[in-house]
């Protein structure tokens, strides 16, 4: 499965690398994509958002809830009152799950 992680902190990192080594391809979504340090040693990847949202089965979003009302798939923007999870969210939630289990 394509996921994408949008987040580099302490529960982005840790997310995507335990899906890396769960044999899943991870592109992070990071303001620095540049900096692969969150990637430490796996095949995971460090891109633009943009660029990790590319064609992802599933989003992983890791960022402080203030930032998560900007998520929108039609507008990329919602009031706080919307709903952000998507079916890619709730299919990674699920993934989540799935990894954290086997």
């Amino acid at each position: 499965m394509k996921v994408a992680v949008i987040g580099t902190g302490n529960i982005g990192g840790t997310l995507g690398r335990a899906f890396a080594g769960a044999g899943h391809d991870v592109t992070f979504g990071s303001r620095s994509p540049g900096d692969d340090q969150v990637a430490q040693g796996t095949a995971a990847r460090v891109s633009d958002v943009a660029g990790a949202l590319d064609g992802a089965d599933a989003v992983v979003l890791a960022i402080p809830g203030p930032l998560s009302t900007d998520c929108s798939p039609s507008t990329r923007r919602c009031s706080p009152a919307d709903s952000c999870w998507t079916p890619r969210t709730v299919s990674a939630a699920a993934a989540v799950r799935r990894t954290a289990t086997a």
